[in-house]
């Protein structure tokens, strides 16, 4: 930090200039190298720059700072919800990151694994951030649970992936067509809204989701879909019966 630390006017005033939101450069980790899957050659990301992955990177605990690894890139792997449920679901702690049509770079970090269905997983760690046009990091209110929401192919659920607040409010939502998503702005799930002007509805161009933990090794029986989803509706639908859909409105 600046304790004690010898700066030139110069920073100072830039420091000033670039105002409160910016996390402090000097207290930022060394932002983590970026692989391939496999975690050996190194792999570009289109979203994420130094600055940006350090300041999601200082919010984590520092094992997961050294590498991430990528999972899914839409300019490679295609604006498809399908593939990016294939290649997120199962494979760890992970930050997903979006860019809209207005050219904002935003997303959030999970966790704990992707995992389909009708519940809410994740826990205290989860944030979302605004990367540009500016840095803000939206921390866990600690007021509710509802953190990472992932479903696909449901007739009675919202199909697409979420963090934060309840169905219809999500704190940030991307529409199974990956083409649209939106944010209600206050979410009682975080501290704050990633977007200044509340409710936003943004046009995606890119997506992608990149491993913060080196990979487990996986056993056969490992599928992280649990059926198929016929089976899947068929417990969704118990699971909503069950929950009396309370759990939509859980301490909201």
């Amino acid at each position: 930090g600046s304790m004690g630390a010898v700066n030139s006017g110069a920073s100072d005033a830039r420091r000033a200039e670039e105002g409160a939101t910016r996390v402090e450069e000097d207290d930022l980790p060394a932002a983590p190298r970026l692989t391939d899957l496999v975690g050996e050659t190194s792999a570009a990301s289109e979203l994420l720059d130094e600055d940006a992955s350090r300041a999601i990177a200082s919010r984590l605990p520092s094992h997961l700072r050294v590498r991430w690894r990528l999972l899914f890139k839409s300019s490679e792997n295609g604006q498809s919800f399908n593939r990016f449920v294939k290649h997120v679901t199962g494979n760890g702690p992970n930050v997903l990151v979006v860019r809209d049509t207005e050219g904002r770079v935003f997303g959030g970090y999970a966790p704990e694994s992707w995992v389909i269905g009708p519940q809410f997983k994740g826990g205290y760690g989860t944030f979302l951030f605004l990367l540009k046009p500016e840095i803000i990091i939206a921390t866990a209110s600690g007021s509710n649970r509802n953190f990472m929401y992932i479903n696909e192919g449901m007739e009675q659920l919202p199909n697409g992936c979420a963090f934060g607040g309840q169905h219809g409010y999500f704190g940030l939502w991307l529409h199974e067509g990956f083409d649209t998503g939106e944010s209600s702005g206050e979410c009682s799930t975080f501290t704050s809204s990633i977007f200044p002007g509340g409710r936003t509805k943004f046009e995606i161009t890119h997506v992608e989701a990149w491993a913060v933990a080196d990979p487990e090794p996986h056993t056969e029986e490992d599928d992280p879909h649990e059926g198929t989803v016929l089976e899947r509706r068929k417990k969704d639908k118990d699971f909503l019966q069950l929950a009396g859909k309370s759990f939509a409105s859980d301490n909201l």
